[in-house]
């Protein structure tokens, strides 16, 4: 089971922690696809072996567990079974400056990964 609390800015489980900046991204991004959710995944590929992979899930599946599921102001932050161990304990924020706004992934599992932050190898 995963425990969600809210911190000051950040929602924390005992998989990944999202930032309000990344909460209200990932929450317009949902509402402007008239979605329910966005999902993270893990996929080979990109420069350092694994890639992150985003999709936007339009309607809840039978095969997805709650627990999977973290709670967005709104939709939810479903975070793929097969990619749980790759992003255990990871930080999600979005970060917007002088070069761009991106989704900013910080994940501890991570050995190395490419300059761009799109892929990993763990």
């Amino acid at each position: 089971m995963i425990v969600r609390k809210k911190i000051e800015e950040k929602i924390m489980t005992n998989i990944v922690t999202v930032t309000k900046e990344a909460d209200q991204h990932l929450s317009k991004i949902i509402t402007k696809g008239s979605a329910k959710g966005v999902m993270l995944a893990v996929d080979g590929g990109g420069c350092a072996g694994l890639r992150y992979a985003w999709e936007l899930i339009p309607e809840v599946e039978e095969d997805m567990k709650s627990n999977d599921m973290i709670d967005l102001d709104f939709g939810f932050l479903y975070i793929h079974p097969t990619a749980t161990l790759s992003v255990m304990n990871t930080t999600i924020d979005f970060v917007s400056d002088i070069s761009g706004a991106s989704l900013r992934i910080t994940n501890p599992n991570a050995k190395s990964s490419c300059g761009c932050g799109e892929s990993f190898s763990v």
